[in-house]
């Protein structure tokens, strides 16, 4: 019998060393991929919210062919019913405007249920979920989280105004939807393509808001207050994109979870998104509907 000798090679693992050295590698890769990964991300909600407003911007357009003009920024019943309310019926959204009855004040008790639905097409995927926040007081409403959130709103004007409330009576409803606004797409003489209509706006709670300070609206400061799709939704580009003033006169200014800059709709429908860098007489003369400035397509 011949005995056959077998070398055995002894096992070898992996050394401390070697094991601290593929985690710093496989960490490196992570700390590399996570940017694109979070790139790509931010495009995709960059991609929903732009066409948020493009859906919004075709309800806007069927509002006009069927009523002849854009809806008011505010007006009808109590001066405050928002564009984003008359818009309903041409977003496909019949159900929730039957909700509502425009021939009393949003805050009446009829529409107290009405003006508390979360609708998916008013909320930017980069903001935080939209809420119920604050809008009234008295014996018909709660005196907290009362009506539902949005993060778009009509650009009513380039001014610097309380609360972005802009009429034609004192010169200050210089962009398309404004307080009691009734402009037709032939009323804009600067282009429709060179006019905003539609801007975001995200409020941030973290901030201290005026409203807060007013013991009659927010008992105790305890509230949730935000710009909501109901009443009353526009805002001024007087203070330009995403620099909100310490006092900011209750979220009349533009505001954006999107990197550098927010998006914007314009007049003829089309979705821009401008860096909040933009020169504020560039941007000016982008709100304004018959001013006459000559803006080109490189300047913002």
């Amino acid at each position: 019998m011949v005995l056959l000798k077998t070398k055995i090679y002894p096992s070898r693992g992996f050394t401390l060393v070697e094991l601290l050295v593929v985690i710093a590698i496989i960490g490196v890769l992570i700390a590399l991929l996570l940017p694109a990964v979070q790139a790509a991300r931010e495009a995709a909600r960059r991609m929903q919210c732009q066409n948020n407003l493009k859906q919004i911007g075709l309800a806007l357009h069927n509002y006009h062919d069927a009523k002849k003009s854009f809806p008011w920024g505010a007006g009808g019943a109590g001066n405050m019913w928002s564009w984003s309310a008359f818009i309903l019926p041409y977003i496909e959204e019949g159900v929730a405007a039957r909700q509502l009855n425009f021939n009393f004040p949003y805050n009446n008790s009829r529409n107290i249920n009405g003006i508390k639905a979360l609708l998916p097409f008013y909320q930017c995927p980069s903001a935080p979920g939209n809420e119920l926040v604050t809008c009234c007081s008295g014996s018909n409403f709660p005196t907290v989280n009362d009506v539902a959130e949005t993060n778009y709103a009509a650009t009513a004007t380039h001014l610097k105004v309380y609360y972005a409330r802009a009429s034609d009576t004192d010169g200050t409803g210089t962009g398309v939807m404004y307080d009691n606004s009734r402009v037709r797409i032939r009323d804009i003489l600067d282009g429709t393509s060179k006019t905003l209509m539609v801007a975001e706006y995200d409020h941030d709670q973290n901030l201290d808001d005026p409203w807060k300070l007013n013991p009659s609206y927010c008992p105790g400061g305890n509230c949730t207050v935000g710009k909501f799709w109901a009443a009353e939704n526009r805002v001024t580009t007087g203070y330009g994109i995403n620099n909100r003033p310490i006092l900011f006169l209750t979220n009349a200014d533009v505001q954006s979870m999107h990197p550098s800059g927010a998006h914007f709709l314009f007049s003829d429908g089309h979705v821009s998104l401008l860096s909040d860098s933009v020169e504020q007489q560039i941007l000016d003369a982008l709100t304004t509907r018959r001013q006459g400035e000559t803006i080109t397509l490189s300047g913002f």
